[in-house]
């Protein structure tokens, strides 16, 4: 947790300063090189506990901030070479490679502990780390950094507008934190759903998940296509209501085929609110790109966190019986939030039109 944390606050401040510099490939690899060197710490430093717990925790929380920026420079690159309805398509093509990288790294990590021992699966992790660093600092464009203000600072209304845009932001941001705190306590508590309700092994989850990430990834690709000609926040709240029907449907099955069935509507869930996530909060913050990028991967990392402690909070003083309860009110909190964030950003629009400022169009 005290990694997580850290990394946001990490990732929030590289952020500020790529958007104000355009180093945006440099953070890259910077934050590469230094997951490098935190894992090689690792088999460095041996048995030196707190050591260790520092050198790993302030290399691997700068760490956390190259995917923000990769999302960062992933716009500014489909804007400048696709135009603005490939943004949406690109996001989520790059969001897919997280999803992929999610199904093949933990089984590699674990193969390799298995096989090879921690001390050289570190290592091998480190060295990929750095790898990828020097591929990045040689292969990724350079930032496009424009510093045009969207609002010119004066009279009242400047505070105003500020305002319902901030609010449009804060509620956006704990609408998706909640979104991912109930995907993630669904991950960690299937496995012991299934074995309190079925009599399955643990291990037979992944066989669940497995089916929701082939599903998810095509979901995600088709709603990269699909947002430039449709409403990004419809989209969204169609993907919010499809995991809310998901949690609710959670208690009404009691057999496997009908568990497979019901993935359905989960892949549509994280699928698109996964895909389409980092335009959203792109396009709320166009001037600043990696500040955005960040907000979004914090959402995830937050989510997880939120997830686990709501997890392992409702299991011990409820029962496990109303875990998916307890999920299913997190995605209607997100729901409730996200449409009230749209609300606040349609505010915000009215407020500029009469000005003939433009705003980038979400609905």
């Amino acid at each position: 947790m005290v990694l997580s944390v850290l990394g946001i606050a990490a990732s929030l401040v590289v952020a500020k300063v790529s958007d104000k510099f355009g180093w945006r490939k440099y953070m890259v690899t910077s934050g590469l090189f230094a997951g490098g060197l935190g894992c090689i710490s690792l088999t460095i430093i041996g048995a030196e506990i707190r050591l260790i717990s520092v050198a790993t925790v302030f290399l691997l929380s700068l760490s956390y901030s190259s995917t923000a920026q990769v999302f960062a420079i992933a716009k500014e690159y489909s804007l400048a070479e696709i135009g603005e309805n490939g943004v949406g398509l690109f996001n989520a093509i790059v969001r897919v490679q997280i999803a992929i990288s999610w199904i093949i790294g933990p089984p590699a990590g674990f193969w390799l502990i298995d096989h090879w021992g921690p001390v050289y699966a570190y290592e091998l992790i480190g060295v990929v780390f750095i790898l990828t660093g020097l591929q990045a600092l040689f292969f990724l464009p350079k930032a496009r950094v424009t510093e045009t203000p969207l609002l010119n600072a004066n009279s009242g209304e400047v505070e105003a507008r500020g305002n319902a845009n901030n609010i449009s932001i804060y509620l956006s941001v704990f609408a998706f934190t909640v979104l991912n705190a109930a995907n993630y306590a669904y991950l960690i508590s299937l496995p012991l759903y299934l074995k309190s309700h079925f009599m399955l092994d643990v291990g037979f989850a992944g066989y669940l998940m497995g089916v929701a990430a082939a599903i998810e990834i095509p979901i995600m690709l088709a709603a990269g296509y699909f947002c430039s000609k449709y409403s990004i926040y419809r989209l969204i709240r169609l993907a919010i209501f499809s995991g809310l029907l998901f949690f609710m449907a959670l208690g009404w099955v009691f057999d496997l085929p009908g568990l497979f069935f019901i993935q359905i509507l989960n892949a549509f869930f994280m699928g698109i609110v996964s895909a389409l996530g980092i335009t959203w909060f792109q396009s709320l913050l166009p001037r600043s790109v990696g500040y955005s990028s960040t907000l979004y991967t914090s959402c995830i990392t937050a989510g997880n966190i939120l997830g686990a402690v709501v997890v392992t909070v409702v299991s011990h003083f409820v029962g496990v019986e109303s875990l998916f309860v307890a999920m299913f009110l997190l995605v209607a909190a997100g729901y409730f939030t996200f449409v009230k964030s749209e609300f606040a950003r349609s505010s915000r629009k009215a407020l500029l039109a009469p000005k003939g400022l433009s705003v980038e169009r979400l609905d």
